[in-house]
């Protein structure tokens, strides 16, 4: 008997993305461990990963930047500029919101293979705290 038949590939087929997803997580968390207990990598890896959040808060910060410049500058602007700017602006925007929120599901789910940049950070800082 074909073990399709009954309800497809699609329950296999999300089984394996799943467990291979878990597992990629675990790699990752087992990767980091490797750096920073043999390789001495810590303090790196702490660097990295708080670099990587201040990237990201710049980012958002210059969305922020950019709205304030719209608005201050809008009697400036003729109609049609203005409106173009505000569509390129919102469209950024919106782009920049649906990435972090892809983001966040690939950090603090199983669907992504990598922890989060704070759990990452975290154990490491845990690691090096147990050594002082």
């Amino acid at each position: 008997m074909n073990p399709y038949r009954k309800h497809g590939p699609l329950p296999g087929l999300l089984g394996v993305t799943a467990s291979s997803l878990i597992i990629g997580k675990r790699f990752e968390k087992q990767a980091d461990r490797f750096a920073y207990e043999k390789a001495g990598k810590g303090t790196g890896i702490i660097e990295f990963f708080e670099l990587q959040k201040k990237k990201e808060q710049k980012s958002n910060d210059d969305f922020d930047v950019a709205s304030k410049l719209l608005t201050d500058n809008r009697k400036h602007l003729s109609f049609d500029d203005y409106l173009f700017l505000n569509l390129s602006y919102y469209y950024a925007k919106t782009s920049h919101t649906l990435g972090q929120a892809m983001r966040w599901v690939y950090h603090h789910t199983p669907f992504g293979p990598h922890p989060s940049h704070d759990e990452r950070i975290q154990a490491a800082k845990n690691y090096l705290a147990s050594q002082a």
